[in-house]
């Protein structure tokens, strides 16, 4: 087995294991690859840069969040398909999130740090 980056040009290449619709762009995320000796990529993990939308900092009860939201959601309405996420911490945080047509996910979010 040997194990490598896949470079971006032959990112066409993924598509024998994964649906188009759950690749990630090449130009936000690299490929780790196991391939066999004939070059059959039997594995792919992706790391991608992701979206987040946090923190919230509210210094006045006039500045409010879904105004704040929707700049955001504005900004950036043109990329159909585009995720972007929030980690929430506290319920009131998960309804604000909701309130604004963000979904809960049932994934729980493991963290890694480069050391």
């Amino acid at each position: 087995m040997r194990y490598r980056l896949l470079n971006p040009d032959k990112w066409d290449r993924l598509k024998e294991l994964v649906d188009s619709t759950y690749i990630p762009s090449p130009d936000a995320s690299t490929a780790a690859i196991c391939e066999d000796d004939e070059g059959n990529i039997l594995g792919v993990l992706f790391m991608q840069l992701a979206i987040h939308i946090e923190p919230l900092i509210l210094l006045d009860k006039r500045a409010r969040f879904d105004e704040l939201y929707i700049t955001l959601y504005n900004s950036v309405a043109e990329n159909k398909g585009l995720k972007f996420y929030s980690f929430a911490n506290k319920e009131i945080m998960v309804k604000m999130a909701e309130s604004a047509g963000m979904k809960k996910t049932d994934f729980v979010v493991m963290e890694g740090e480069v050391k």
